[in-house]
Order: structure tokens, then C-alpha cells, then sequence
């Protein structure tokens, strides 16, 4: 291969890397057992050089995973520098602390060797459907009640899997065929991205693929310097507030730009606290750097170029740098709203590139014995709605900031004997606005079984809403209810045969004054039910007589 690439076969060989991290990925997803994974999917597909840098990502990877992969490939290079590591190893570790943060999520790692040198390393990261410990829930006090957290180790030697590790896990967890079945699922996916990785090298005949992945790195880097050019030089602040036991949680952030990089600054924000809401530092980098990159460059591919001029600084011991042993396995709580923080803090300088703040995601983890009497572990994830934007109404009913799926009705109901009773669009949730926010959902699961079922809740937006932008108002908050009285929105919860479990999802934040929206737009939202005639009128200044339709406007 020439030593410079023309920006024909630079684009092609780029477009491959994506391709093969897709397949990867969509291999992974095609053989897993759980089904946060086979449905949810819940994981990422990453392709890195032989450094640990990432080149090339799945379409479909959760933003803090392909943020936090290249420093989980870095800490497994200082641990197994590239001279001990063999043909068919992989490396694998679960440390919230150098990964996606809590020890559900576990990064699996290939390096790929071609005629007997390192060439690229390939890793995914998933989440798995249980841990051990008390479960995925945001009421323990710290990480040792939270599950097995496995150190960087070799997954497979040499081609052998380590079936001493594999009886460890499977010691240490509830659905052992799930957990171990997603461990070889990866394995298997791993291997064939090993070998398509080789056939483009061998097809193109490559001799140095580092000098593709450092043009690839040094692209990205270089557009994304010159979107963040475009933001004139200065400091954006933001302050937002996330309920908690106790006080409520401040994020504060000054973004520092300065000629094309910028430094997000989280000093005034609180300290850790006792409920399992901590971040540690890469996954608080993961979602500040996703921020970033959706605000200022969203159509280039992600990769470690791309995140290169994004610097955080956290104070150790503040929420979002939270040391060993903080509890962390509700993470997400937090860590979700930091990308909504970042564009909060740049909505007066770059509008039309934002969106309103977003429902965020919501977390129930159910857990009992199926109609076989076997042990189940599964989440069900419903999304609330996405903010609105300059142009557009906000999607009702879809995750932001992780693309993670909601497990089909008929998958969940099968998996657990539960019987999801209800799930509709939750009226007049979205923010008003020029643009409405997107509606959050109204989700209802009732146990039809003989058996108690646990049912863990870890979600936000119950005190603090969805903040509208430039005028919009903000989305309705979230709230739990079993059997139609007000539950803990970040508890464990026992339902009993004939129990129903409801949450009312929180809808996005709307875009600019809603007194501007057009009023055909109204009139449709109320006649499909998006909107109330009550809010028409409040919100929007537009009276329809139910029974006529006749419309006033004031």
C-alpha cells in the first residue's frame, strides 16, 4: 500500500473498518443469551490500533463505551505489554473504574496478529444481565455489595478458554447460562472480526495499517478542532440538579474553549454520597466526550481522534470522580445527564445545534423464577421523549444518550410469566414549545405468576424536569406507582402475585416559545392524542370545543 493513501481508498478502507465493527457487532448480538444484549442491545463493537487507540466503532455502540474502551485497551496494554501477548489470547475485566463504570459492564479484548505481529486490537463491551451481589440497584453502599469485579485477566490463552475464570463467574451469579453465554458470544464475534480484519489487510496489501488508523485518527481530530473553532472563545456555564436521597445532586460545568479544544470543568460539583449514583472518571469522560461530539460534530465517525480535543477535569471525591470503594452501579442516573448539561451550558451560543433537555432512560430490573421455576434476571427499559430542536419536534418514546433498545413485549412476557398490561404514549408530557418535546410513555406490568417478583427501580427526572430551550417549556416529570400509590423511584420492590408496577415516563423539553407553534400542528397533536385540549389552551393559547372543534385563538 502506498505510503499515502488517496482519499478514494482512505474513504473505502475507513468505510470497511466500520463495516467489520458492524458485523462484529451484529454477531455478538445474533448469539448472545441475554436479552439485554440479543434485544436491548446493550454493547458496543470497537476496532483499536495495536496502542489501544480506537479507530472504528459499531454503528449502533452506546456512546460511553466507545469513549471508555480506548482506556480499559490501555490499562490492558500496562498490564500485558504487547510482547507477552499471544496469538488467540483475549483479555477481559469488569473494573468500574477503568471502564463503562459499573461492574455489569464487562470489556472483552482481541488482539489481532497478523503473520505473527500485533497489529490492532478488537474489543466489545456488553452488559450483562447479572453480576451477583444485590443486583443492578442504586441501594447499595458500596462497590463490594455490588457483585464479582473481575481484574484484567486472559478470557482465553492461547485459544483455550480459562475455565477457571469461567467457574468463578458462574459461582458468582444468578443466570449462569445467560452470563457465560454472552462471554462466548463475544469470544465467538471477537474471532471473526479477527479474521475480516486480516483479509483487508491481506486484500489491500497493507503493509503498515498503523499508517491508516493514525490518518484516520488525525481526520477526525482535525474536524472536530475546526467545529470547535467555530465557538468563540470563553466560558459556558451550566448548573443542573439530580434527585437523591437526601439533598439533591449538583453538576456544575464551565466549558473552557480555547482554539479548538475544549475543557470541561466540573470543579463546584457535589461530592459522592452513599446511594450507588457515583461516576467514576472514565465513565463520566465517556459521556462528557459524547456531549462534545454530538454538539459539535455529530456526522463524523467516532473515534479516539475525535474525542482528542475534549479534556474533563472532576475533583476526586466529587460524584462524578468517585474513588474506590463509592458505590457505582446506578451510574447512569448521573452520567446521563451530563451530555443535557453540556448543552444547556452552549445553548445561547449554538442553538440550532441542540436539542431541549430529554426524558432520559429508565431502569426496571425485575428478577424471580419464570413458569419453568428457573431464576430469571432481565431489565425492561422503557425511554422517555427527546427534546425538541430549532427545526423539529421531539421523538416521543426513544434513549437518549445511550441507543440501548426496550425488550419487545412478547420477548419480556415470555422470559419472566410478567404480563405488560399497558404501554401507551403519555399525554401532554412533552415540554410545549415552537416544538413540542417528544411524549414519554405510561408502562404498566402486572404479576400474573404465583410467585413474588423483585422489581428494582433506578431512575431520574422525578423532581427535576426536562428543561425546554430558548422559550420552550420544560417535559413532565417521571413517577413509579405500585398498585396506583406513589413508589421509590431508586428502590427495591416486591411484588406479589397480582401486583402491578406502573411508571410514567418523563417527556422531552420543548424548543422556543410555544405561543409560536403553528396551529394546524396543535389542532393534529390534540386529535391524536399527543396533546389535551386543556394544555392547547394553557400552553399554547388555542381553544377547541371538544364537541365542534371550533378553535379560538388568543
Amino acid at each position: 500500500m502506498d505510503s499515502v493513501l488517496s482519499p478514494t481508498k482512505f474513504g473505502i478502507l475507513w468505510d470497511r473498518l466500520i463495516s467489520i465493527a458492524d458485523e462484529i457487532l451484529n454477531t455478538l448480538v445474533r448469539t448472545a443469551f441475554s436479552i439485554v444484549v440479543r434485544e436491548g442491545r446493550d454493547a458496543c463493537c470497537v476496532i483499536l490500533d495495536k496502542e489501544g487507540r480506537s479507530v472504528a466503532q459499531s454503528s449502533e455502540s452506546t456512546g460511553a463505551f466507545i469513549a471508555t474502551m480506548p482506556i480499559t485497551a490501555k490499562h490492558m496494554l500496562r498490564k500485558f505489554p504487547a510482547a507477552t501477548l499471544n496469538q488467540g489470547d483475549i483479555l477481559v475485566t469488569n473494573d468500574p473504574w477503568i471502564g463503562p463504570g459499573h461492574l455489569n459492564d464487562i470489556t472483552i479484548i482481541k488482539p489481532v496478529f497478523n503473520k505473527g505481529e500485533l497489529v490492532a486490537l478488537i474489543g466489545t463491551t456488553t452488559h450483562l444481565p447479572d453480576i451477583g451481589g444485590i443486583g443492578y440497584s442504586a441501594t447499595s453502599s458500596e462497590i463490594y455489595e455490588e457483585g464479582l469485579r473481575i481484574p484484567i485477566c486472559k478470557l482465553v490463552k492461547s485459544g483455550a478458554i480459562n475455565e477457571e475464570l469461567l467457574e468463578i463467574i458462574q459461582n458468582n451469579v444468578r443466570s449462569k447460562e445467560q452470563v457465560i453465554g454472552d462471554l462466548k458470544a463475544a469470544v465467538a464475534a471477537l474471532h471473526i472480526g479477527e479474521g475480516r480484519i486480516i483479509k483487508v489487510i491481506t486484500e489491500y496489501r497493507i503493509k503498515d495499517p498503523g499508517l491508516l488508523f493514525s490518518s484516520i485518527l488525525d481526520r477526525s481530530e482535525q474536524i472536530v478542532r475546526s467545529k470547535i473553532e467555530d465557538i468563540p472563545n470563553g466560558d459556558y456555564h451550566n448548573t443542573v440538579n439530580i434527585e437523591a436521597s437526601g439533598n439533591p445532586i449538583k453538576i456544575e460545568c464551565i466549558l473552557k474553549v480555547r482554539d479548538g479544544e475544549i475543557l470541561i470543568d466540573y470543579s463546584g460539583t457535589s461530592s459522592t454520597i452513599s446511594e450507588a449514583l457515583n461516576s467514576p472518571l472514565s465513565f463520566t469522560y465517556g459521556w462528557s466526550a459524547y456531549g462534545i461530539k454530538c454538539a459539535v460534530a455529530p456526522a463524523v465517525p467516532n473515534n479516539e481522534g475525535s474525542f482528542l480535543p475534549v479534556k474533563i477535569h472532576a475533583p476526586e471525591g466529587c460524584i462524578l470522580n468517585a474513588p474506590h470503594p463509592c458505590s457505582v452501579a446506578a451510574r447512569h442516573i448521573v452520567g446521563h445527564f451530563l451530555p443535557s448539561v453540556i448543552f444547556g451550558a452552549l445553548s445561547k451560543e449554538i442553538p440550532l445545534a441542540l436539542m431541549a433537555d430529554a426524558g432520559l432512560f429508565s431502569v426496571i430490573y425485575f428478577s424471580g423464577r419464570d413458569p419453568n421455576d428457573s431464576v430469571y434476571a432481565i431489565e425492561y427499559d422503557p425511554n422517555g421523549g427527546l427534546g425538541a430542536t430549532a427545526n423539529y419536534d421531539g421523538v416521543s418514546c426513544t434513549s437518549f444518550p445511550t441507543v440501548a433498545h426496550t425488550t419487545p413485549a412478547e420477548i419480556f412476557e415470555r422470559a419472566t410469566g410478567l404480563l405488560l398490561e399497558r404501554r401507551e404514549l403519555r399525554q401532554d408530557s412533552g415540554g410545549p414549545g415552537k416544538n413540542r418535546g417528544g411524549l414519554g410513555q405510561i408502562v404498566s406490568i402486572r404479576n400474573t405468576t404465583k410467585k413474588d417478583v423483585t422489581a428494582v427501580v433506578t431512575i431520574s427526572r422525578t423532581e427535576f424536569p426536562p428543561r425546554g430551550f430558548q422559550g420552550g417549556n420544560d417535559g413532565e416529570l417521571k413517577a413509579v406507582y405500585i398498585n396506583d400509590s406513589p413508589a421509590h423511584p431508586r428502590a427495591n420492590h416486591k411484588l406479589r402475585p397480582g401486583d402491578t408496577i406502573r411508571l410514567e415516563d418523563a417527556g422531552g423539553g420543548g424548543f422556543y416559545d410555544p405561543f409560536q407553534r403553528d396551529t394546524d400542528k396543535v389542532i393534529q397533536d390534540v386529535i391524536n392524542g399527543f396533546v389535551s385540549i386543556k394544555s392547547a389552551k394553557r400552553d399554547y393559547g388555542i381553544s377547541i370545543d371538544p364537541k365542534t372543534m371550533k378553535i379560538e385563538k388568543h
